[in-house]
């Protein structure tokens, strides 16, 4: 099954300030997520429902909405910053 990435207007913000380079190994991190949500080294955060990739030293935070097929993209950003 493929889901659908819906992303929130911060996420998009975090991305498109990233260097190109990173943007590309980022964006086929969480494309990958379309057939595959929850990846060898994906991580539960303690206290939510959301999940987090790892990309080098930045994270990829989502929520994946299995019944309804919906991955929900919630933030993007360097290790230090992205659980604050």
């Amino acid at each position: 099954m493929s889901y659908q990435l819906v992303t929130k207007r911060s996420f998009d913000k975090e991305f498109a300030r990233l260097p190109a380079d990173l943007q590309r190994r980022i964006a086929e991190a969480f494309l990958a997520l379309r057939d595959h949500p929850f990846p060898p080294g994906c991580a539960k955060l303690r206290g939510t429902s959301c999940y987090r990739i790892r990309v080098g030293d930045y994270r990829i935070i989502y929520h994946p909405d299995l019944p309804s097929g919906i991955i929900r993209l919630l933030a993007v950003g360097h290790r230090r910053e992205i659980y604050r």
